[in-house]
């Protein structure tokens, strides 16, 4: 059953049994809680009272306590009200409230009921506070009583009350009245969580009962402890040894008000102390905390741990009982270095105001003595919770820090502060402290060449703008120790190559600085690898942009050529190319192609490099497109790689390329040899690309020979070379033929004769042949004379064949008499000699009619004469004799003819 706080559950029991009840209880739970009661009226009293703690009764009701009055009169009556832990605990021991709503109704209406009445719920009764004017007016009157007005008596009647055997007063005044201002004043002398565990019965006749304080009119055997008024007090003082009665005895010193306003600040703490914990258990915690409190306070030496405790726990300390606790765990914390006892401390000075700007001065005067501490505090509690309030503080506290450290402390320590300023996050804004602090120590360098080692290793990892200017210092350079003094002074290549181990900003320093003053020496094909390393790693986000690897390659590829050795030069080129670090390459190239070392140096790292010939293309292509090397350039650079290879068939791509570029370019100069070594390649691999142009080279350098049998021999090792190539072939033709053209008839004379009989000449034997035909046939004479002469020929021969050949209809009689006759009649208009040169030449013309008659194309099977002819006309028919070339001449001169596409071909 569920019973409200707010309002009392009650029944009511008479002689006869019960006699009310309130709505929710049942008679079976309040017999099973009546049974936990033992108060009896007294004749001596009106009534009698007490609380009873409820807890294990049979009625299964549980952290109740009930609250029991009996009255006196002519019948018995008691009166039960059942109070929740909860609400007796809110009247903190205000007992004589809670017994006057048992005042009402009139008891002796229940006796005429024949059954139980039902009741309305009490309601608890206001609670009541307990000013220090009530205590004392409470506390004056217990220690006026002429018999146990003593604080000690008082003391020990509390101790035999909270312990676990109890406290029987007899002989005590009968008035109820004053007995529970005894019960009540004991009660007061606890803490108010506490004070509900003070359970009572202002009269017990029947035993046993579980109230810790009883009162009785008899004197009974009990294992309780006695007070026997009418005999005296004598408790024994072991009863003020529990802690909380120590705390009370030592509180005691004859003043009451001083000792009320104690026994206040003790219920403060208890309000936060106790609850959860047993009754003995709370008091104890209550004492120690007071005991704790009064000796800090009053500068008594104290465990640290204990003041751990207290900040931490429920109950902390406020005020400036706060302040003295924290000053205390704040001088612990820096003397002790205790990161716990700091961060405590700390983070009560973020949330209290007051106590920030109270240790905020500790902090400050502590700076005089032991900054570190002060800096190891402030540093534990921003590495919990980051406050920009505290930068200030720990910044203030670096500086002095730091200051001590470069005036007075050792190197070690020195560097081990600057270490520990330089590790702390960016957050902490320590950057300034560090570099001012790096400038105050240089000169304490000058004597201690560790510390300027140390010092340089620390600017590289954390102050690398600085590291440059501290290298640049001659007073600490002359001091440093191997390796790195060695490296800096002498410039020791072995040295240098050791101090690059010493890390990444360190080495890039230096590096650096040996590009920066050209000194050679050091740029060793080690040292470049390792730069190189670095720069494939990416950015160095410890360092700044002048000393990022890729900056410093760039700079060796900007003025690196005019004082670094070949063979450094080589290897960044080498890197370049495998890398594909075009831009990087390029402008390598750029620099180096004002030196006469470009090319050996481009070959060779080409070779290095091993790659595939497309990418070689691509390589030296970047660089010829940026008109940084001319074509003749790249030819001798793939002509140099191609040789390297012995002229392998996997360097093809590349002859192609030379092929191309001679083709496209008439500067490119190669050699003859050259030429052969691409025409035999060219032949090998049916490489029309790479055939046409060295053809066309090799023709030119072979025309250009004056000797005709070398010219001969040349021109047939040209000719067996591209019997593969009818391309190639015909277009040596062409610049053959354009060539003989230009040739004097006595050159073609001679040269027709070394030509004669080669076999695989004869297509070049022709034309020379030919061009001698056709110059003897014209001879001196112009085309137009050529043309008169045709005519004239013409004319005669057309005279002769129409006066004396038949014309198929009847044939022409040959009358020799009248012939001569008529010749004789015009014998005068000639000589003698005259008349046999006609007579020569009409002999050998009539020979030579009928030879060209006998050598012209004959019809033949499936091809007929007139096909011949017109074949002739058009230029398709090659001409066999002179009638067929006089016919060819015939169709040439009447444009009926096309270029054939050998002549088209150039």
């Amino acid at each position: 059953m569920i019973y409200p706080q707010s309002s009392l559950a009650h029944f009511i029991y008479g002689s006869s049994g019960l006699l009310a009840i309130s709505q929710n209880l049942t008679p079976e739970e309040a017999a099973a809680l009546r049974d936990c009661v033992s108060v009896d009226v007294s004749p001596q009293s009106p009534y009698a009272v007490g609380i009873f703690d409820a807890a294990g009764n049979a009625s299964g009701i549980s952290d109740m306590f009930i609250l029991a009055r009996a009255h006196n009169g002519e019948h018995s009556i008691t009166h039960y009200v059942l109070l929740p832990r909860l609400a007796l605990q809110a009247m903190a021991g205000s007992i004589k409230s809670l017994i006057e709503i048992l005042e009402e109704p009139t008891l002796i209406d229940f006796m005429q009921q024949d059954t139980p009445q039902l009741l309305k719920p009490l309601d608890l009764p206001p609670t009541l506070t307990w000013t220090a004017d009530k205590r004392l007016l409470l506390f004056n009157k217990m220690l006026a009583d002429p018999i146990y007005g003593d604080m000690q008596i008082i003391l020990k009647m509390l101790g035999a009350a909270l312990d676990e055997r109890g406290l029987l007063i007899y002989g005590f005044s009968s008035d109820a009245e004053a007995r529970l201002d005894l019960v009540q004043g004991l009660m007061m002398l606890l803490p108010a969580p506490a004070r509900l565990e003070i359970t009572f019965s202002t009269n017990v006749v029947t035993f046993p009962t579980s109230a810790r304080i009883i009162f009785t009119e008899t004197n009974i055997l009990t294992d309780r402890w006695i007070v026997d008024f009418k005999a005296g007090i004598n408790l024994p003082d072991t009863l003020l040894d529990s802690p909380y009665m120590r705390s009370l005895v030592a509180l005691w010193q004859g003043d009451i008000k001083s000792f009320t306003a104690e026994l206040r600040s003790m219920d403060l703490m208890a309000a936060t102390l106790m609850p959860g914990k047993s009754l003995q258990d709370g008091l104890a915690q209550v004492a120690e905390r007071y005991l704790l409190d009064v000796q800090v306070l009053s500068d008594h030496t104290v465990a640290i741990e204990q003041i751990k405790a207290v900040i931490k726990g429920d109950a902390p300390p406020a005020g400036a009982l706060l302040g003295r606790y924290a000053e205390r765990l704040l001088y612990h914390a820096l003397q002790e270095r205790d990161t716990e006892a700091a961060e405590m401390v700390a983070r009560a000075m973020d949330e209290d105001a007051e106590l920030d700007q109270l240790l905020n001065q500790v902090l400050t005067n502590a700076l005089e003595t032991e900054p570190d501490s002060v800096y190891l505090f402030i540093r534990t509690h921003l590495s919990q919770k980051m406050n920009e309030r505290w930068l200030p503080r720990l910044q203030t506290a670096a500086v002095v820090s730091l200051r001590v450290a470069i005036n007075d402390g050792d190197g070690e320590t020195l560097i081990s502060w600057m270490k520990l300023i330089a590790r702390e996050p960016a957050a902490y804004q320590l950057g300034e402290v560090l570099q001012e602090g790096l400038l105050a120590a240089q000169k304490r360098t000058y004597d201690d060449g560790d510390l300027g080692y140390q010092l340089l290793m620390l600017a590289s990892k954390r102050l690398p703008a600085s590291l440059e200017m501290l290298l640049d210092d001659l007073s600490i350079v002359a001091a440093l120790p191997y390796p790195l003094g060695p490296a800096l002074r002498e410039h020791n290549p072995e040295a240098f190559t050791t101090s690059l181990a010493l890390g990444r900003e360190i080495a890039l320093a230096l590096l650096h600085q040996a590009v920066r003053d050209h000194i050679s020496a050091v740029i060793t094909l080690t040292n470049i690898d390792f730069l190189w390393t670095l720069s494939t790693d990416g950015v160095v986000n410890t360092v700044p942009d002048y000393l990022q690897p890729s900056h410093i390659l760039t700079q060796l590829a900007t003025d690196g050529s005019s004082w670094l050795m070949p063979e450094a030069l080589e290897r960044l080129l080498t890197l370049a190319i495998i890398a594909g670090q075009i831009d990087l390459f390029r402008l390598l190239v750029a620099q180096l192609a004002q030196h006469e070392a470009l090319f050996p140096l481009l070959t060779a790292a080409l070779q290095n490099s091993a790659l595939p010939p497309d990418q070689v293309l691509n390589v030296v292509g970047q660089v010829m497109g940026d008109e940084t090397i001319t074509p003749q350039q790249a030819v001798n650079t793939y002509l140099r790689l191609i040789a390297n290879r012995a002229w392998h068939k996997n360097m093809l791509p590349l002859i192609e390329q030379v092929a191309r570029l001679i083709h496209q370019n008439q500067a490119p100069m190669l050699q003859p040899e050259i030429l052969w070594r691409m025409l035999q390649t060219a032949t090998e691999t049916k490489s029309e690309t790479i055939a046409r142009p060295a053809g066309k080279r090799l023709i030119a350098l072979i025309e250009a020979l004056p000797e005709d049998t070398s010219l001969t021999e040349n021109l047939l090792r040209l000719w067996e070379g591209v019997q593969w190539s009818a391309t190639t072939r015909l277009y040596l033709i062409t610049h053959w033929r354009d060539w003989i053209h230009t040739q004097p008839t006595i050159r073609l004379q001679a040269l027709e004769k070394t030509l004669d009989g080669k076999r695989v000449l004869e297509e070049v034997h022709a034309i020379a042949q030919t061009t001698l035909a056709v110059r003897k046939m014209l001879g001196k004479r112009s085309l137009e004379d050529f043309a008169d002469a045709i005519g004239t020929t013409y004319t005669i021969l057309q005279t002769i064949s129409d006066s004396f050949d038949r014309d198929g209809r009847q044939a022409i009689a040959f009358d020799q008499p009248t012939v001569r006759a008529e010749l004789d009649s015009r014998q005068s208009e000639l000589t003698p000699d005259e008349r046999k040169v006609l007579a020569k030449n009409l002999k050998e013309l009539a020979q030579i009619v009928i030879l060209m008659a006998d050598s012209r194309s004959k019809a033949a099977f499936g091809r007929r004469g007139d096909d011949i002819e017109r074949g002739l006309l058009k230029g398709d028919q090659q001409p066999q004799s002179a009638i067929d070339t006089i016919k060819w001449l015939s169709g040439y001169f009447d444009g009926m003819q096309q270029k054939t596409s050998d002549e088209d071909d150039t």
